[in-house]
């Protein structure tokens, strides 16, 4: 049935074109009058349409119409639409569906205007529908963790969250055609982007490759690193008021983890553990700023908040204060940021790191009780080394 209407509809305009111009100059130009509008994509009503749908509106009165606009209900913004008089008869129109963002097309309810030569007009509520977003590409091929990346693409409006594989990129800016997000700082492998909207979702073709830079693994507590294993393989110690530390695999982050445990006792007023003795961990960048120390860690509940300890040669200790939120976290800290403890006129040298370590200050935690004990957890510790 749409089909025979759209035949009817070329032969009104095929005879149009073959009438005398003429007969319609001499007449009184009538206020367009519409009858029914109709969008040739099937799947949609005459009353909506994605930017460039072919619509016909049909009605009478249409040899004089002048212009024809979309005015944005929600800015009042009105842009021409691009319509072929030559082709029109007095009864159809065919106009299609304009977005100009520079011209201040929006996207949602608006006004079409049917405009006579007089500057009359006669209107028809539309809505114009937002395509699936779209990426081309990506503002570089390869990147870092916590890198912010460009994603350049189409219909990026009403933006609800976009994805680096399965894990969420924080968003720093958008606009239609460009993202501004952060690559995850826990991202250990290039992934495929996904961009969502209102409208839809959309996966990229390629991926987004990471440069990764040097690990060095002090100890994933699977028997791997430079100090694999926990109590049970005396590599790690434990000190002070700490009840007990040892190795778990209850809801680990990736196999076995180790656990600090404090019960509330204050005898020593210090806690901690630490790897058991200094040893070289092979990295070779002497810039702090270039290498992180990276570790999981989760507070299970407790707030407990740690101080990170780094001992260089010397016997130099380097602080940072770590949280341990509710669920595993990754901690990724550059060493410039880490503070001496001991009095040294020299900076924190990456390359003599050689004890890893993490202290409990008491006074932080003398509100917790043997009812509701701390407990700081931990995995995959490591450093990252950068070019």
């Amino acid at each position: 049935m749409k089909m025979q209407k759209h035949n009817n509809r070329w032969k009104g305009l095929l005879l149009a074109i073959a009438l005398p111009l003429l007969m319609a100059c001499n007449e009184e130009m009538a206020m367009p009058e519409i009858q029914e509008v109709i969008n040739t994509r099937d799947s949609l009503s005459g009353e909506e349409g994605f930017p460039g749908d072919l619509i016909f509106i049909d009605g009478a009165g249409f040899s004089d119409v002048s212009r024809i606009t979309f005015t944005s209900v929600a800015t009042e913004t009105e842009v021409n639409a691009v319509y072929n008089p030559a082709v029109q008869s007095d009864i159809t129109l065919m106009v299609n569906v304009p977005f100009d963002e520079e011209a201040g097309s929006e996207l949602g309810p608006q006004t079409v205007k049917i405009y006579n030569s007089e500057g009359e007009f006669t209107t028809i509520d539309f809505t114009i529908l937002q395509p699936d977003p779209f990426i081309e590409e990506f503002s570089v091929q390869v990147a870092e963790p916590g890198d912010v990346v460009g994603i350049i693409g189409q219909w990026f409006q009403n933006l609800q969250a976009v994805f680096f594989g399965d894990l969420p990129m924080e968003v720093v800016a958008s606009t239609s055609t460009t993202i501004q997000a952060k690559v995850p700082e826990d991202a250990v492998e290039g992934a495929n982007v996904r961009v969502v909207t209102t409208a839809g979702d959309t996966l990229s073709s390629g991926r987004l490759e990471l440069d990764l830079g040097t690990f060095y693994l002090v100890s994933d507590f699977d028997d791997n690193g430079t100090h694999p294993n926990g109590d049970d393989g005396g590599q790690w110690w434990t000190w002070g008021d700490l009840t007990s530390g040892g190795e778990n695999d209850e809801n680990p982050v990736d196999g076995s983890y180790y656990q600090y445990t404090w019960d509330g006792t204050l005898e020593n007023y210090y806690l901690g553990g630490s790897t058991n003795q200094s040893e070289d961990f092979g990295i070779q960048q002497t810039d702090p700023s270039k290498v992180f120390f990276q570790a999981y860690v989760t507070g299970a509940g407790t707030g407990a908040k740690p101080d990170v300890v780094l001992r260089t040669d010397g016997g130099i200790h380097w602080v940072y204060e770590i949280e341990g939120t509710d669920s595993w976290e990754l901690v990724s800290i550059p060493l410039s940021d880490f503070t001496a403890r001991d009095a040294t006129d020299e900076p924190l040298d990456p390359s003599t790191v050689g004890r890893v370590g993490f202290e409990f200050n008491t006074s932080v935690n003398t509100g917790y009780s043997p009812e509701n004990p701390m407990i700081f957890r931990l995995d995959n510790v490591r450093f990252l080394e950068k070019d």
